[in-house]
């Protein structure tokens, strides 16, 4: 369970990480939807970082090949923290 993600500091770099790794990956909202098996409207919440069911946000984390850490890892990072060393291996799978 992650500390962070309730407050909205970490739903909005959350969802800027959604965001950026889809277009990374060449997907659109609705690609990522069907791909996870949700609406395109419930992708467009997580990326601007409104209020979705945590095991939604870990099924489109899991689809795009991160996990809970990775987004802790990478919340932590944004906002400027030290990250113990499990970064270095996020860092090969975030856009840091």
């Amino acid at each position: 369970m992650l500390s962070h993600r309730d407050k909205p500091a970490f739903r909005k770099i959350l969802g800027d990480l959604v965001s950026g790794l889809r277009n990374s990956c060449d997907l659109s909202q609705t690609d990522l939807a069907q791909k996870v098996g949700v609406s395109q409207v419930t992708i467009s919440r997580v990326e601007n970082g409104k209020l979705v069911g945590w095991e939604i946000v870990e099924r489109i984390l899991h689809s795009l090949g991160l996990n809970e850490d990775d987004a802790n890892c990478y919340y932590l990072y944004k906002k400027g923290k030290k990250i113990e060393d499990r970064l270095l291996v996020a860092q090969q799978r975030l856009p840091l």
